[in-house]
C-alpha cells in the first residue's frame, strides 16, 4: 500500500511476470514493482531492498537517483510486499524483472540481512503465536537493523551512525518480514550476495495474462485480483469487507470463477491499493467534530463510484453481477442503486441495520485511533482488537452483553486477519466509518434488480435479516449453516445458482 508519508515523487505500480524457464507458462509468478522518474531516461536502475528494510526508509536515496534523471524501479523481493513467492533461481528472477522494466543497472539498498543462523532464529520467532509475541519480534528486528550492523550483533562496535526510519517505514518493514518468515534465510543470503552477480536482463518471449493488476482511478491505483476467463456469463465483481482486502476471499473467488470472470479489487485504503489523499488525515480526523467541520471522511457513495471506475478501467462495459461481504455488500447495494444499468444481480453476504443509539455507540468506540508506534506497540493493539472481534460483538463490549459463542481462532488465522488490518493502517477507520454511517434502512428499498441476502449462522449481523426482508419484500434471504470449508461450498453453490437464473 502507498506510504502514509511517501517520497516527494509519484510511484507508478505494476506487475512483472516471471517464469522458471523462458518458454514455460507453468509456475509463473508476479513480481511487484514501483517505478518513478522519466519515462525515457538515459539509464534505468533496478533496486532491491534489504529483507529487514522498507523502500519507504530509503526515499532520500531514491529521490537523488530520480533527480539525476534516472528512472528508478523498486522491486519487492519474492514473498515480500505484493510479490509472489518464488522457488526457482533468484538470479534468474531478478534478470527477468530487469528485462521486463528495461533496467541496465542493479543496486541493493538497505542494511545487511545478517547471518543465516540469526535469520533462521528470527524466522522461528516470527511464527504466529497466540499471545502475539511474534509481532514484537518483528518490530525489534527491523528497528535493530538500523541501529546495529549486522542487526543481531548488539555491541558498541556494531553500532551505526545513522537515523532510525520513521514509524511508517518501520511498520512497512515489519509487515514485509511477517508476510513470509520461512523465506527469510533464502532472501537474506541472496540479498547479501546480490552485488556479486552481473546483471543480464532477459525478456520473456511470451507474456501470460496476470492474475493481479492495477486499475487507475481518480484517487489512485486500485489493486485488483482477476480469476477465471471471460465467458458468456456476466463478470462478477467481488467486494470485500472491512478491515482488509480481497486476499482472504481468494478461495471463494476461485470457486466462483469456474464459469465466469471474477474481479476482486482492494478498495482504496485497503490491501495493496493506494491511500486516497483524504486518508492522510490526523488520528482525530474521524471524530464527529472534525468530520462535521472539515468533511474529510468518505462515504459509501465514494467507494461505489470507485468500484464503477475499476470496471471502466478494466474494460467492463456490460452489466456485471456483484457479490459483497458486509461493507462490500453495502458498497454493492449503493453501486446498484446509483448505476442500475451497470448491475444485473446483487448478492449481499451480511448487512448492517443499526438504530440511532447503536450507531452512535459504535462510532464512539469501534474505531480507536491507529497511531503508528516506532516500537511496534500498535502491532499488539491490532492483534488484541482482531482477537476480540471473534469473541465479542462489538469487539469492545467484552462482557456478557457482547458474548459470542466462539472459541479463539488458531494463531495462524488470527495472524492473517491482523495482517489485513495492519496493511490498512490508519485508514481502516475510514471504510468502517462509512459503513456504520450508511443509511441501510433508507437505501435498501431502492434496490432496482434481483437481490439475494445470504446469512451465515455465526455472523453477528445475522439478526438484521428479518428487518431487511421487511424493508425489501422482494429480497431473497438464504441461511448458510456452519463454519469453514463446508459453509464455503454451500455459499458458493447458493450464489452460483442465483446468478445463473435467467
Amino acid at each position: 500500500m502507498t506510504s502514509f508519508d511517501g517520497p516527494p515523487f509519484q510511484w507508478r505500480r505494476s506487475f512483472v511476470t516471471v517464469r522458471p524457464g523462458s518458454d514455460e507458462a507453468d509456475g509463473a509468478a508476479l513480481a511487484h514493482v514501483r517505478t518513478a522518474g522519466p519515462t525515457l531516461p538515459p539509464t534505468c536502475v533496478l533496486l532491491a531492498i534489504s529483507p529487514l528494510a522498507s523502500w519507504m526508509a530509503l526515499a532520500e536515496e531514491m529521490a537523488e537517483l530520480v533527480a539525476a534523471g534516472r528512472r528508478v524501479v523498486v522491486v519487492d523481493l519474492p514473498g515480500t510486499g505484493a510479490s509472489d513467492s518464488w522457488s526457482g533461481s533468484l538470479v534468474g528472477w531478478i534478470n527477468q524483472v530487469a528485462g521486463a522494466v528495461g533496467a541496465d543497472e542493479l543496486d541493493a539498498l538497505g542494511p545487511p540481512a545478517g547471518s543465516p543462523e540469526a535469520l533462521t532464529d528470527l524466522a522461528e520467532r516470527l511464527r504466529p503465536r497466540q499471545d502475539g509475541g511474534h509481532l514484537a519480534a518483528a518490530a525489534d528486528a527491523v528497528r535493530s537493523a538500523w541501529v546495529f550492523s549486522p542487526w543481531h550483533v548488539r555491541t558498541s562496535s556494531a553500532r551505526l551512525r545513522c537515523s532510525v526510519p520513521d514509524a511508517a517505514a518501520l511498520h512497512d518493514a515489519a509487515l514485509r518480514i511477517l508476510a513470509d518468515p520461512a523465506g527469510l534465510v533464502v532472501r537474506g543470503a541472496w540479498f547479501d550476495a546480490l552485488a556479486m552477480h552481473e546483471l543480464r536482463p532477459v525478456r520473456l518471449t511470451q507474456e501470460t495474462a496476470p492474475k493481479r493488476t492495477y486499475a487507475n482511478v481518480r484517487f489512485g491505483q486500485v489493486h485488483v485480483r482477476v480469476d477465471g476467463a471471460q465467458t458468456r456469463k456476466p463478470t462478477l465483481l467481488s467486494l470485500h469487507p472491512s478491515p482488509g482486502s480481497a486476499h482472504p476471499y481468494a478461495h471463494v473467488n476461485e470457486r466462483l470463477s469456474t464459469t465466469r470472470r471474477v474481479l476482486a479489487p482492494d478498495m482504496l485504503g485497503n490491501g495493496y491499493s493506494d491511500l486516497p489523499v483524504m486518508h492522510h488525515a490526523p488520528d482525530d480526523a474521524l471524530s464527529p467534530e472534525f468530520a462535521d467541520t472539515c468533511g474529510t471522511f468518505r462515504t459509501l457513495a465514494d467507494y461505489a463510484d470507485e468500484a464503477l471506475a475499476v470496471l471502466d478501467a478494466l474494460g467492463e462495459g456490460d452489466p456485471v453481477d456483484i457479490w459483497g461481504n458486509h461493507t462490500g455488500a453495502l458498497i454493492g447495494m449503493e453501486l446498484a442503486i446509483r448505476h442500475p444499468h451497470r448491475i444485473r444481480r446483487l448478492v449481499m453476504d451480511g448487512i448492517t441495520i443499526f438504530d440511532a443509539a447503536e450507531t452512535a455507540d459504535i462510532l464512539a468506540h469501534y474505531l480507536p485511533a491507529f497511531a503508528l508506534d516506532p516500537y511496534g506497540a500498535h502491532l499488539l493493539r491490532a492483534w488484541g482488537m482482531r482477537h476480540d472481534m471473534t469473541l465479542f460483538w462489538p469487539w469492545y463490549r467484552s462482557n456478557e452483553v457482547g458474548w459470542r459463542a466462539m472459541g479463539a481462532v488458531p494463531p495462524e488465522v488470527l495472524h492473517a486477519n491482523t495482517m489485513e488490518l495492519l496493511r490498512s493502517g490508519p485508514s481502516f477507520r475510514v471504510a468502517y466509518d462509512a459503513a456504520f454511517r450508511y443509511p441501510t434502512a433508507a437505501r435498501l428499498p431502492l434496490l432496482p434488480g434481483p437481490t439475494m441476502l445470504t446469512v451465515q449462522s455465526v455472523d453477528p449481523l445475522a439478526g438484521a435479516a428479518a428487518e431487511a426482508v421487511r424493508l425489501l419484500p422482494s429480497l431473497r434471504c438464504v441461511s448458510i449453516d456452519g463454519y469453514g470449508p463446508d459453509a464455503v461450498v454451500a455459499s458458493v453453490r447458493t450464489i452460483t445458482d442465483f446468478l445463473d437464473e435467467s
